[in-house]
């Protein structure tokens, strides 16, 4: 589980691209980026949660087709 609720205490993120400045402000974190600076209590949360709440529910179905080429593809 990467993202987390911080319940209590103080932490320390580094980079965390994948986390909106709002869910920051709520109190979420990335766990795989976070240092402790003081003892905390935190909420182990799904990232589908997370990932929904940040960018809604619609986020996959919806989009712009990119028209690209992969080169993987035949």
């Amino acid at each position: 589980m990467c993202a987390i609720k911080v319940k209590e205490g103080k932490i320390k993120m580094d980079s965390p691209l994948g986390l909106s400045k709002e869910l920051r402000q709520s109190g979420y974190a990335l766990s795989c980026c976070t240092y402790p600076k003081s003892d905390i209590v935190c909420e182990l949360q799904d990232e589908d949660e997370v990932y929904v709440k940040q960018w809604g529910s619609t986020f996959e179905g919806g989009g712009v087709e990119w028209g690209g080429v992969f080169l993987d593809e035949d």
